[in-house]
């Protein structure tokens, strides 16, 4: 698989995570506002994603939670991205939080 296929692959999981998390992610202490999807890593084999979120202007504690309830929303999330994206291999999502942005 070239390299080029899988930034287009990146570039577009990146999309359809970012919309899914406000249609998926229906929770009081997640605010929709301070959460950025920074980027997305496919493995070669498109069987697994990491999803680099920000939390912007929460502290410690509060981002941890957020980054708690995607994890607990993943697989409403996983489910909203591959009613729109079609692989031959439903990819396995994982969040982590990316603290370079608040540095």
């Amino acid at each position: 698989m070239s390299h080029s296929r899988i930034d287009r692959v990146n570039e577009l999981l990146h999309r359809e995570v970012a919309g899914s998390l406000y249609r998926c992610v229906q929770s009081d202490e997640f605010d929709h506002a301070a959460c950025t999807v920074l980027r997305v890593s496919t493995s070669p084999d498109l069987r697994q994603a990491t999803v680099y979120v920000s939390i912007y202007g929460k502290s410690e504690a509060q981002a941890h939670r957020m980054v708690a309830i995607l994890v607990g929303h993943r697989k409403a999330i996983q489910a909203d991205v591959y009613s729109k994206v079609t692989f031959k291999y439903s990819t396995y999502l994982k969040f982590e939080r990316d603290a370079s942005m608040a540095e």
